[in-house]
């Protein structure tokens, strides 16, 4: 738990890595910071055809 003259945190767990997603796909900027950009997971595939779903993607922007 965090606490806070305003709020209080309490650690919560997700019922699956969709959920999980979600929270991150919506407050990306919150979690990784301003200069973030968030790229949903999608397929990579290679020239020969093989292909693989990464679990995470992150980059940020260069001012």
């Amino acid at each position: 738990m965090l606490t806070g003259k305003k709020a209080q945190y309490f650690q919560v767990g997700f019922d699956n890595e969709a959920e999980i997603e979600s929270v991150v796909a919506d407050n990306y900027d919150i979690i990784f910071g301003s200069s973030a950009i968030y790229i949903p997971q999608q397929s990579i595939k290679t020239k020969g055809g093989k292909g693989t779903v990464p679990d995470v993607s992150c980059q940020n922007k260069l001012d």
